[in-house]
């Protein structure tokens, strides 16, 4: 248990420059130079077995493709931002749909709750699906150096915690990794929301900046796993003792299957109640 909590403690005091530099818009070059750096350092850095198709494209689309999309728009001039304008904000709603659509396509494991899992993202993904087409696809800004998006209601953010809290069980997962993913991303959400009113006196909604909250969040975890793997390994060729996968791992009784299934599909019914109720509403805002 060392070496997790060691994991964590590290993992969540790391979020803590990325935040920062994150909202500060003079910091966006370093952030983007960083980025892209540990791109590089991640694939150059790991060795034939460690390399695999899932992991390679994890890695492009969370760091690069992700997060560094976003520092590296801000980064251009005005002119060409009110250009492509259009064009960067269908790429970020459709990555956005993607990102909470495909984890519908977990590799299967003979499990109760990867079934209430795929229950519940096919409920978020239709959610998301009629609250940006309603929107017109018009569903993010730029605002003083915060990624504003407008798409998830705070009823939403809290149901998609809930139902990643028991994807992340599923065997596939090292579930031990993610344990503390929800209560960063909830907690960053609220750090940058507060940073915004201080800041800038931002009259936006708390649930406004879960979007750029939880891509800071799984591109840090990327991040952070991947350079934690290369050191573990690079201390296991030197005979010294290392992290086994399996240490990750955690065993699931069939009765706590059961109990996570239903929290699962809980949570996609709540949330198709919640999205053709009549006179919808947008959720709790703050």
């Amino acid at each position: 248990m060392t070496d997790i909590s060691t994991y964590h403690t590290g993992l969540t005091l790391s979020m803590i420059p990325v935040v920062y530099m994150a909202s500060t818009p003079y910091l966006f070059i370093p952030l983007a130079i960083l980025i892209y750096a540990l791109t590089a350092v991640v694939i150059v850095s790991q060795s034939q077995e460690m390399i695999y198709i899932g992991s390679l494209i994890k890695v492009l689309c969370v760091l690069p493709l992700g997060l560094g999309s976003l520092i590296l728009f801000q980064l251009l001039p005005v002119l060409v931002q009110r250009k492509w304008f259009g064009v960067f904000s269908m790429y970020i709603n459709w990555a956005v749909l993607g990102n909470v659509a495909m984890m519908f396509f977990v590799p299967a494991s003979d499990t109760w709750r990867e079934w209430g899992c795929r229950f519940a993202c096919i409920c978020l993904t239709v959610s998301l699906w009629k609250q940006v087409t309603s929107d017109k696809w018009d569903t993010f800004l730029f605002e003083n150096g915060f990624f504003v998006f407008t798409a998830v209601s705070l009823d939403w953010i809290l149901t998609h915690a809930c139902y990643r809290s028991v994807l992340i069980t599923l065997p596939v997962f090292d579930t031990q990794r993610h344990f503390s993913m929800e209560f960063l991303s909830l907690g960053t959400m609220v750090l940058l929301w507060l940073i915004a009113r201080v800041r800038n006196g931002s009259t936006r909604s708390l649930e406004n900046f879960f979007g750029q909250a939880d891509t800071l969040v799984v591109a840090t975890i990327c991040a952070f796993t991947s350079i934690y793997d290369i050191v573990n390994q690079q201390a296991t060729s030197n005979g010294r003792e290392g992290i086994v996968a399996e240490g990750w791992n955690i065993v699931i009784s069939q009765e706590a299957d059961v109990v996570l299934t239903l929290i699962a599909f809980l949570a996609g019914c709540h949330t198709l109640h919640t999205t053709f109720r009549p006179n919808e509403a947008k959720g709790i805002r703050i």
